[in-house]
Parts: structure tokens; sequence; C-alpha cells
């Protein structure tokens, strides 16, 4: 009977471990590794940009006020 309430209580243990880690991935997921791939694409851009002639990315922002973009 004491074996049979510690294998059961090994499973509740094992359970509630499993359940911490999917939320804890579940919310890296959701929250951290979007916020880094939203800092790398700015990234991307700022280093697309820099490469640029100067006032070139103005030139550009300026055609897409005009355009409504």
């Amino acid at each position: 009977m004491a074996l049979a309430a510690s294998a059961s209580s090994v499973r509740d243990d094992t359970d509630a471990r499993v359940d911490e880690r999917t939320r804890i991935a579940r919310d890296l997921h959701d929250t951290l590794l979007q916020s880094f791939h939203g800092v790398l694409l700015r990234l991307q851009t700022v280093s697309q940009l820099m490469r640029e002639p100067p006032g070139g990315s103005a030139r550009r922002a300026g055609k897409h006020d005009r355009r409504g973009c």
C-alpha cells in the first residue's frame, strides 16, 4: 500500500514538473523569442540603411509618405 502511494506521489511530482516546463517553454516562445526576432529584424533594417548613401533612406521614406504606405 505504501509503495503504491509513493509511486503515485512520484508520478504527481513528475506531472507537475512537466506541466511547469511546458508552461515555461510556451512563455518563452510567446514572449522572449518573438521579442528577439523583432530586435533581429530591426537590426537587419538598420544594417541595410547604413549601407545606403547619405539621404537615401530619407528619399525612400518620402516615397512611402506620398504613396500613403
